[in-house]
């Protein structure tokens, strides 16, 4: 969804589910309808959500059949996040600091 940090939420309610062969064996995607701002029952599907019952549904208001979303991501994405700084951002700032401390120790030997 392009407009994701623009979006609104709403509140998904689990409706079916449904199996669908690929190429890495079956996937389960969940349908979830949800009322949109404008009062609109709508649909979404989801295939990470794990078929809770109740799922958080993010979308944008100009395009709620094209960009909804169901379950947000959002711990999955703090994981990701905290790995990534863990990897790469700790021992990057970690060594500008130490070129930091060199710079200053060299200018002022």
């Amino acid at each position: 969804m392009g407009a994701a940090h623009t979006g609104v939420a709403a509140e998904g309610r689990l409706e079916s589910s449904r199996e669908i062969g690929t190429d890495d064996g079956p996937l389960t995607r969940w349908v979830y309808s949800y009322t949109d701002a404008r009062g609109t029952r709508r649909e979404c599907v989801g295939v990470d959500t794990g078929g809770a019952a109740w799922v958080r549904i993010l979308y944008d208001p100009a395009d709620p059949d094209g960009s909804s979303q169901a379950g947000t991501g959002t711990a999955g994405m703090f994981v990701f996040g905290a790995v990534l700084l863990l990897v790469f951002g700790i021992p990057v700032r970690v060594g500008a600091a130490g070129a930091g401390v060199i710079a200053v120790t060299f200018a002022f030997s």
